[in-house]
């Protein structure tokens, strides 16, 4: 497992990390889940690989809750194929009590074309996964077909702007204005919006420039292990932004 942390520049605190479930490979070194996910679907294994996941995180949680440290929530992104089965509520609560993980610690992600495969379905899920304390994503926003009354009817609490609209910033027209309607979007629907995939410093300051202040990509930090993680956690201040060693970047320090 790798996490990759989600910075706020108007606080400077990292304020959760997604679950990244990585591939050690013999051959091809350690490959991050774009690399093999697609292909463990077509093999049905991609249930079992979540189901794994999510324990594992539970695990994790509550080993830094043991231990003192204080830990934001942690994403973890599930398949369409998971997200409805009918038993899945049960089986995050099964989880949840037995680790003893605390409320609010987990955070589902789902794409909105797994949302939308089965809207009754998912409200359902999404309503029993609320009780239980845990809060919901939509995860690459705008690159599905689902339809914004859909959207509307499914209690989710952020949305993450997909890396294909952040991209090229500052020379796409199109993509800038994406960019500002999906936030002005989250903001009328009082939603949290967080920027996936920024890497440029440029891309960085567009977005803030549209009043996004939540961020995620390499800018900021690539997926850490755990061991790495923990180490950020007790250290917030000297993380692994390239461009700006010891603090978070804001648009007043990137020239």
């Amino acid at each position: 497992m790798q996490y990759q942390p989600v910075v706020d520049t108007e606080s400077g605190r990292i304020v959760c990390a997604e679950a990244l479930l990585c591939w050690q490979h013999p051959v091809h070194g350690l490959l991050l889940p774009g690399r093999f996910i697609a292909l463990a679907a077509t093999h049905s294994l991609i249930t079992r690989i979540g189901l794994w996941t999510l324990a594992e995180v539970c695990r994790q949680m509550r080993i830094w809750q043991d231990s003192g440290l204080h830990v934001p929530s942690i994403a973890v992104n599930l398949s369409a194929r998971q997200f409805i089965d009918p038993d899945l509520p049960e089986c995050i609560g099964e989880l949840v009590d037995r680790y003893g993980i605390l409320p609010g610690s987990l955070e589902i992600e789902l794409t909105e074309t797994s949302a939308a495969s089965d809207v009754d379905l998912a409200r359902m899920t999404m309503v029993a996964l609320r009780v239980l304390g845990i809060s919901l994503s939509i995860d690459d926003f705008g690159t599905g077909h689902a339809s914004l009354s859909h959207q509307r009817a499914l209690p989710f609490d952020k949305l993450k702007i997909d890396r294909e609209f952040v991209r090229q910033l500052d020379s796409s027209t199109d993509n800038r204005a994406i960019c500002r309607s999906l936030l002005s979007l989250g903001k009328v629907l009082k939603l949290a919006v967080i920027a996936e995939g920024v890497e440029t410093g440029e891309e960085l300051v567009a977005l803030q420039s549209f009043g996004c202040h939540l961020f995620q990509g390499f800018f900021f930090h690539r997926p850490l292990d755990v061991d790495d993680f923990v180490r950020l956690m007790r250290n917030p201040t000297r993380g692994n932004n390239r461009n700006a060693p010891g603090k978070l970047p804001t648009s007043e320090t990137i020239p």
